[in-house]
């Protein structure tokens, strides 16, 4: 069932979560929780929210952090500014800059190569430090702060192999907050497009990243686990960010106040297009619990979600609401 508004957005998703929890009470449902097998209208949207928000921040944050060292790195090859230190065993190269979106991104590369050139690039064998201080991404869609080390496992001609360690890194847009600890690993290759442009495609893969996320007042921590996600920026002849996309697949274990103790296994269907505030705006996804399924797609503006309680394949529930609430139910 989709209802019929005309009220205020928050009057609308208000009344919508409403008639969808009644609904639920209808059929034995409702006001539960994914423990006891069911679940009520607000937790599904919830959880579809956070399914949506916490790992298309946490890849971006990852992502952004080694596409803007990539990018520093070359503003300062070009520029000379890089300096040696010299030890009887290595070589290290630190160099700082400042950030296209403000800020500085500083760093320290050492490796074990009988001479580290600063060419601009990354290289197999180096191991950058890097500190960001309100550092605002090359693409202008983030701001970075804290501190990461990149191990370059390998270095081709059109990709590269890095490992992404982090305690800390903090990434801010214009919805909210999220610190990443962990390591992940990060594939990069760039491909050549028509018209000139270049398409760069990240796969993360990681075992266990913690999140935690400040989103309005909410305040909440996730684990990342078994993240298998890809993540594609295209950029225009003149390097200008043109489109970008998130796919994949994770397992996430979510500790919020509102929806506490929740294991999700999350499913893009295709790619997600991502939006200039960093969210996804279009494609679909579902999200499985152990005993329900929700799935998610994106309208013009709206989200449609059908909740299959039970897991049986038998939608039980259908709903939309507005791209805007939806957003403000993650965390």
């Amino acid at each position: 069932m989709t209802p019929r508004f005309l009220f205020s957005p928050r009057i609308v998703a208000v009344a919508a979560a409403g008639l969808a929890a009644g609904l639920l009470a209808a059929c034995g449902g409702g006001g539960g929780s994914a423990s006891d097998g069911s679940m009520s209208a607000s937790d599904a949207q919830g959880y579809a929210a956070d399914a949506a928000t916490m790992p298309v921040s946490a890849a971006t944050a990852v992502e952004s952090s080694v596409g803007t060292l990539e990018n520093a790195l070359a503003v300062s090859a070009a520029a000379g500014t890089s300096e040696h230190a010299l030890s009887a065993q290595t070589q290290a190269l630190t160099g700082t800059v400042a950030c296209l979106g403000g800020g500085t991104i500083a760093w320290s590369v050492s490796g074990s190569t009988p001479a580290l050139e600063a060419n601009g690039q990354f290289d197999t064998g180096e191991v950058y430090a890097v500190t960001f201080t309100q550092c605002g991404s090359p693409d202008g869609d983030a701001v970075l702060d804290g501190s990461v080390t990149l191990t370059v496992n390998q270095r081709t001609a059109t990709s590269v192999d890095l490992t992404h360690t982090t305690s800390a890194l903090t990434l801010t847009t214009s919805v909210g907050q999220w610190v990443v600890n962990g390591s992940t690993r990060a594939s990069r290759a760039w491909t050549g497009t028509s018209g000139g442009g270049t398409q760069v495609s990240s796969q993360l893969s990681s075992s266990g990243v913690s999140l935690s996320s400040t989103i309005g007042s909410w305040q909440a921590s996730y684990a990342l686990k078994s993240i298998d996600w890809t993540v594609v920026r295209s950029y225009d002849a003149s390097g200008q960010l043109s489109a970008r996309s998130h796919q994949g697949t994770l397992a996430i274990d979510a500790s919020t106040r509102r929806r506490p103790n929740a294991s999700l296994q999350i499913t893009t269907n295709g790619a997600l297009t991502i939006g200039s505030d960093g969210l996804a705006a279009a494609g679909s996804f579902s999200v499985v619990d152990a005993h329900d399924t929700i799935a998610c797609t994106y309208g013009n503006g709206t989200l449609t979600l059908t909740l299959d309680l039970g897991n049986d394949g038998t939608i039980d529930r259908r709903w939309t609401i507005t791209r805007t609430d939806f957003d403000a139910s993650a965390g």
